[in-house]
């Protein structure tokens, strides 16, 4: 669950941090602020103060990553994320390249019952609009298998990632 505590700039952390982590073991500061927008000297405040809260690990000159509990929190904020999505293509009829900032804005609002109640009114989607998984209540992110394009039959649909 995400703490009421934790503001927009802290969930933005978790949520980069998670998706810098994908490709390397820990991510520099200087990265991080810089996807951020901050200033080198307020990510440092910022990062020091996640460690104390437990979200992530934190070493000066080192870099840094998140803890299982920065995880799951950032788990979360991304399936509310691709929620968002979802209800802004599927039920307000958004056009799919312009919905990732309004979901930026939606993401912090939405409670754990809203969060139930999308997921429920959308029938349970897998995949965001752009094809991206929706992580499952639980925090589990499930990739579909990828299929060469040699193996699709003609006129059928696919997305290429």
């Amino acid at each position: 669950m995400i703490d009421k505590d934790l503001g927009e700039k802290i969930e933005e952390c978790l949520e980069i941090l998670f998706r810098l982590e994908k490709n390397q073991k820990r991510v520099k500061t200087t990265e991080l602020a810089k996807k951020l927008g901050s200033p080198l000297s307020s990510m440092t405040v910022l990062l020091q103060r996640l460690s104390k809260m437990g979200l992530v690990y934190y070493e000066p000159y080192k870099g840094v990553r998140l803890t299982d509990k920065g995880r799951k929190v950032a788990i979360k904020i991304i399936r509310r994320h691709r929620l968002s999505e979802r209800f802004l293509t599927d039920i307000l009829g958004l056009d799919w390249c312009e919905v990732h900032e309004h979901a930026c804005k939606l993401e912090h609002a939405i409670t754990d019952k809203v969060e139930e109640k999308l997921n429920e009114k959308l029938g349970g989607p897998t995949v965001c609009p752009h094809g991206n998984p929706i992580p499952t209540p639980s925090g589990e992110i499930i990739f579909e298998e990828d299929i060469p394009l040699s193996e699709l039959q003609p006129a059928e649909e696919a997305i290429i990632t």
